[in-house]
């Protein structure tokens, strides 16, 4: 809701964000007209050359641009602070902005306080196997179920993926990136009107704010 929004901004304006706040007002910022307002004017009471911001405004310009779903201008503008929330949006970014081997470089050794389930995109975009399954262990629910369907889907095993990403799907009808690698086996598998509509489904969620898949 627009509400939740304001108390982001606030919260984002006073250094003082938490995670489940942004992740709610950037769900609001795709279907609330207050909550577009509430980013944008905090947007425009900031800097937009990075030259100009120092380390704290950049992080909160960083944070609103993420709000608003504009994740790789968001990563460069995070990416100059060693904060905690700052790595963990800039990996997060990255990640959405298909730069999955930037991501993991952000990460370092350690994967940042909330951030397995877009290292493990990041790892499964990349192809790597071994690193994937290391995290299943962190994962759970349907986010794990996905996991376990792009593990299998490295492994050549496309008949398993696909019946993990219905289960994930079974347990969140919302899940964009099962939504989305389930259509695509089903067009591999040659059933595109059932492909198709997975991936409007896919694509009308996506725009309501589920976007790190």
């Amino acid at each position: 809701t627009a509400a939740v929004t304001v108390d982001a901004v606030a919260a984002i304006e006073a250094a003082k964000p938490d995670v489940e706040s942004l992740e709610q007002a950037r769900v609001a910022f795709c279907s609330d007209s207050d909550a577009q307002k509430a980013v944008n004017d905090l947007l425009a009471s900031l800097p937009n050359e990075l030259a100009d911001a120092d380390t704290a405004t950049a992080v909160r310009r960083g944070l609103a641009l993420w709000c608003a779903g504009r994740e790789r201008e968001a990563s460069e503008w995070l990416a100059g602070s060693s904060s905690a929330i700052a790595r963990l949006f800039t990996v997060r970014s990255l990640v959405a902005a298909g730069r999955p081997l930037a991501a993991l470089e952000c990460a370092g050794d350690q994967v940042p306080d909330g951030a397995t389930t877009a290292m493990a995109e990041a790892h499964a975009n990349l192809g790597n196997a071994d690193e994937l399954d290391a995290l299943l262990g962190s994962i759970d629910g349907a986010d794990k179920l996905y996991f376990e369907g792009r593990a299998a889907d490295l492994a050549g095993e496309h008949d398993d993926a696909l019946t993990k990403y219905q289960a994930a799907l079974v347990e969140d009808a919302s899940h964009t990136g099962a939504l989305f690698r389930q259509a695509f086996a089903l067009h591999l598998y040659g059933d595109e009107e059932e492909a198709v509509a997975a991936y409007r489904d896919a694509v009308r969620k996506f725009w309501r704010g589920d976007r790190d898949m």
